[in-house]
């Protein structure tokens, strides 16, 4: 029996293509992040780590006071939802909550341990999944609700809890954005029932190529026709690179993988 451990990012890069899937989370390779990329994500992580220790009641004023871009998007929040802070004794809050849903392939020798991080849950008769985006420009909303981790966490909220789909919501606030905006998506049976099932038709298929991989062929690339190779860091690896593209891409490095979840084989 294999157990593969499996996130809304593993998903996304897997629908998006899987040769990329095995560079990054097979082959552990990785491009190394530019540094306006790494100061996003620096904002980012201090961000999330500053709203959950205040859920945790740590005092957070001295930090806030000392990074005025992290003290600005803070209270532009909480002026701008003020509601996501209040207390109520009727409604659970639960911060950077961990959930965990196996899913068994059709195959019975693998299964698929599925692991989602909701920044904050607001449970009472209704359950709300809030999520922080901390990029300044908001993505549209239709693309988000195809997102894997819209669908992902609404999901497996609902299948690791009493809550029906219809009690579920999820909402994403952006936070950088003057003042902040939001992005709110309910949920439904029959899209309850539309992500269950393109959960099992992909980790089945996933099952087939780690099989093969095991036994030294690698999984398929993207169709050509769907124009994602060219902004893609292997390109060159995966000898698509047009011909008058002389852009140099970045270099692959096995030391710059510590953020990004792993899947055993």
């Amino acid at each position: 029996m294999n157990l593969q451990r499996l996130s809304q990012g593993h998903l996304k890069t897997l629908q998006e293509c899987p040769r990329k899937f095995e560079y990054i989370y097979l082959s552990s390779l990785a491009t190394l992040s530019p540094t306006d990329r790494q100061q996003s994500m620096q904002f980012g992580s201090d961000f999330h780590r500053l709203l959950h220790q205040r859920e945790l009641g740590m005092p957070i004023e001295p930090f806030l006071a000392a990074n005025p871009k992290i003290q600005a998007a803070v209270h532009g929040l909480q002026q701008t939802a003020p509601h996501l802070f209040a207390e109520n004794p009727e409604v659970e809050r639960a911060s950077e909550q961990v959930r965990t849903l196996m899913i068994s392939g059709t195959d019975q020798e693998n299964q698929y341990l599925f692991t989602a991080i909701y920044d904050l849950l607001l449970l009472g008769v209704k359950a709300q999944i809030i999520d922080w985006k901390t990029y300044g420009r908001p993505a549209r909303a239709e693309r988000l609700e195809q997102e894997w981790q819209t669908r992902l966490y609404l999901y497996m909220l609902v299948a690791t809890s009493d809550y029906v789909p219809a009690d579920v919501s999820f909402t994403y606030w952006f936070v950088q954005s003057d003042p902040p905006q939001s992005v709110t998506f309910g949920y439904s049976d029959r899209q309850h029932q539309e992500t269950q099932q393109e959960l099992e038709e992909l980790i089945d298929r996933l099952s087939t190529w780690l099989q093969q991989y095991r036994q030294g062929k690698s999984l398929p690339q993207v169709e050509p026709e769907k124009q994602l190779c060219q902004n893609c860091q292997f390109v060159a690896r995966c000898d698509r690179r047009e011909k008058q593209d002389n852009v140099r891409m970045p270099s692959l490095s096995r030391l710059d993988i510590a953020a990004i979840d792993e899947i055993p084989v």
